[in-house]
């Protein structure tokens, strides 16, 4: 986030604020929906195991992305991938 913020040329509080502003979430949390969708579209076009497209994107906590996977598509990684592939 700090190369963000310093790429931005404004302060933390800014760079989240206008984020907030003009997105209607913070920097982290439009990064971390890219991911879950970066990653969705990665299970239905590769046969890439999970764990390995989690960790492609930098994410430590495979609980937590299970977690936020099935908050935002309803299904975990692998029925999702089953679900939509079949």
């Amino acid at each position: 986030m700090r190369r963000l913020f310093k790429l931005c040329g404004r302060s933390a509080d800014h760079v989240c604020r206008s984020c907030r502003d003009y997105y209607g979430r913070t920097p982290t949390e439009l990064i971390n929906a890219y991911k879950l969708q970066y990653v969705a579209e990665k299970l239905l076009l590769t046969d890439e195991k999970i764990d390995v497209l989690i960790e492609s994107v930098g994410i430590r906590s495979v609980a937590h992305f299970y977690r936020e996977f099935r908050t935002r598509y309803g299904l975990s990684p692998g029925r999702y991938r089953k679900k939509h592939r079949s």
